[in-house]
Order: C-alpha cells, then sequence, then structure tokens
C-alpha cells in the first residue's frame, strides 16, 4: 500500500484532480473534482445615534466586501448600493432597519433598532401685562406640549390643565 498526501493551489476556479496508480496488476485511476466556493459576503450596519426622540431620525451607514448588490428591508426598502449612508427620517416608535447583501457567495444580512424616546415636554409660560400697578390683575397664560400634567407655585398654587388662562390677582407690594 503507497500513501501520501499533497498541498496544491491556491486555485480559484473549480478544478479536477486525477491519479492514476500502476502495479504488477494493472493500473487504476480515480478523480476528484475541487469546487472553489466564493465566500459569503461580509455586511456592516451602522446606525448613529442609536436612541433618537421621537420625530427626529438617524442616520445609517453600511458596506459590504464580496456583495454585487444589497437590499433595504424593515423601516426602510429598495435597491441599495454595496456601500452608503442613509437617514432613517423621523421615527415614531423603535424601527428596525435591516439590509441584505447578495454576492457570488451567497447572502448576508444585518440589522439595526433604532429605539425612541417620547419627546422631552416644552412649555410657553407668559404674563398679559408683563408689569402691572399694584392692585392690577395680570393674566397668565401658559401652554405644554408632550406634558400630561401642570402644577403652579410661587404666585399661585394648585394642580393646573396643560394649558389654560388666569387671571391672578389684585396684586400688591405687600409680601
Amino acid at each position: 500500500s503507497v500513501k501520501g498526501n499533497a498541498i496544491v493551489g491556491p486555485h480559484f476556479q473549480n478544478s479536477v484532480y486525477t491519479l492514476i496508480c500502476s502495479g504488477a496488476g494493472g493500473s487504476i485511476s480515480r478523480s476528484v473534482t475541487v469546487t472553489v466556493l466564493s465566500p459569503p459576503p461580509t455586511v456592516t450596519l451602522a446606525v448613529a445615534p442609536l436612541t433618537v426622540v421621537q420625530g427626529q431620525a438617524a442616520g445609517l451607514s453600511w458596506s459590504s466586501v464580496d456583495a454585487t448588490s444589497c437590499t433595504a428591508g424593515g423601516g426602510w426598502s429598495g435597491v441599495r448600493g454595496t456601500r452608503g449612508a442613509a437617514s432613517t427620517g423621523p421615527l415614531a416608535a423603535d424601527t428596525t432597519f435591516t439590509i441584505e447583501c447578495a454576492g457570488p457567495g451567497g447572502t448576508t444580512t444585518r440589522s439595526v433598532t433604532v429605539v425612541t424616546q417620547p419627546a422631552p415636554p416644552t412649555l410657553s409660560l407668559s404674563a398679559d401685562p408683563p408689569s402691572v400697578l399694584e392692585g392690577a390683575s395680570p393674566t397668565i397664560t401658559w401652554s405644554a406640549v408632550a406634558a400630561t400634567s401642570c402644577a403652579a407655585s410661587g404666585g399661585w398654587s394648585g394642580e393646573r390643565p396643560t394649558s389654560g388662562t388666569e387671571m391672578i390677582g389684585p396684586l400688591d407690594t405687600e409680601t
């Protein structure tokens, strides 16, 4: 029995390897085909920032190696280049963005989720007029957005609705 091994290559295409062995009783031939496969695409998908306030957007960027085409899915869609950047557009809720890149070696998919947070409340508060003579009564006007409750303090107190108008006074100079 004769045994052996050999290292051949590198090869970049399918190859047939044939071995013929001879002896006193004749010869024998065997062939084996080695298929060279392309590597699957390597894909990177990044988002910044990962967390946004509802109504804001994040930036997406992706790149691939050994890919010939990429397709977006989830929170975005359509055929994309094998590398690029895009905006998510305003987001109302947590959204997952997916990129699937295909090449001779198969398909690779990457996903990233952008998390949304509720918008912080905003409040406008004004007095009309802002300066009054003693004994006068100014009107306080307020409006809160993305708020569920309001509480007054200082010269007035107690719970208030998230928007309204209230006459205060009459005011005097004594504390």
